[in-house]
């Protein structure tokens, strides 16, 4: 498979939903210092979408 393709197994998406969902558990365990860093990390991700 060619990391062109499109098509993601379905492995793969369990295992990035898995890693999201912890994300989101240590979220609270992050400083504000932390947090103020992955909001502007987010809000530029954002940007470059539109």
């Amino acid at each position: 498979m060619s990391a062109n393709t499109p098509h993601i197994p379905s492995f793969l998406k369990q295992f990035r939903s898995m890693k999201f969902d912890l994300l989101l558990q240590d979220l609270p365990k992050l400083s504000k210092d932390q947090l103020e860093v992955l909001k502007k990390e987010i809000e530029i991700l954002l940007e470059q979408k539109k």
